[in-house]
């Protein structure tokens, strides 16, 4: 049949339709991605974190270039629910139903499962980084990142609602060390402008461009103070991986 009378139908302005026509609309599956989008926009609302106060950031160069910030509303839950609607083809030359249209459940190939681990450098000596510990300017963090198949990985930092890409990488599996093009191991450095703040490893299936993931997690996240949590759950609604660890810093 065709779109408008089962739109007609639905709205409660038309005759009812028969059983087979309803069932092929209801066969429709909401696409994975808008399905966690959704469900995870909702568990950011859910949190409903007290405001938090926000000094400006200050940033020195690492020998890692830094992209700029967006800034970006919360993305309307009205709107993404009116999305979860599947939309019906509006040619009679397309049958209900048709195959050629449609991707059987677990054919999509998702990101690779991803774990950031980090060592602390201290006064030469590398050790293992503990959720206790603070650091100090002098000290250092390298990074490895352990992956259940290939993929590309991105480096984010996070400091006062600050979101920068620090690299972006090829992800092979099993475990690897951060490095920069010229060969050398990424190290971030701290100094006297660092503040408490979050590393994370966010992997997708193709690369992804800095600014546009920046984009994209700012526009999840809005005005909420970013935490582990409601970060690797922005990741997510953009059909990524990711794992996060927060450091603590002397002030």
């Amino acid at each position: 049949m065709s779109q408008s009378p089962l739109t007609a139908y639905l709205l409660d302005d038309g005759p009812p339709v028969s059983p087979e026509e309803l069932a092929l609309f209801l066969e429709a599956d909401v696409p994975e991605a808008l399905a966690v989008a959704t469900l995870n926009k909702v568990a950011l609302l859910r949190t409903q974190p007290e405001a938090a106060a926000q000094d400006p950031a200050r940033w020195a160069a690492r020998g890692i270039w830094a992209r700029g910030i967006w800034a970006g509303g919360a993305l309307g839950l009205a709107m993404a629910a009116a999305l979860l609607f599947a939309v019906l083809p509006n040619s009679a030359s397309t049958p209900q139903g048709d195959p050629s249209h449609m991707m059987a459940k677990g054919e999509q190939v998702g990101p690779p499962t991803v774990s950031l681990k980090i060592a602390a450098i201290q006064n030469g000596l590398a050790t293992r980084h503990r959720t206790d510990r603070a650091y100090q300017p002098g000290d250092a963090l390298a990074f490895r990142v352990q992956a259940d198949k290939s993929g590309f990985a991105s480096l984010v930092h996070v400091e006062n609602n600050h979101i920068e890409v620090l690299l972006e990488a090829p992800l092979v599996p099993g475990e690897s060390d951060l490095g920069l093009p010229n060969g050398q191991h990424a190290r971030w450095s701290f100094d006297d402008s660092d503040t408490d703040s979050l590393f994370a490893i966010i992997s997708s299936t193709e690369p992804m461009e800095a600014d546009v993931l920046q984009a994209g997690l700012a526009e999840f996240l809005g005005e909420n103070p970013i935490t582990q949590s409601n970060f690797c759950l922005a990741a997510q609604s953009l059909g990524c991986q990711c794992d996060a660890i927060e450091v603590m810093v002397l002030q």
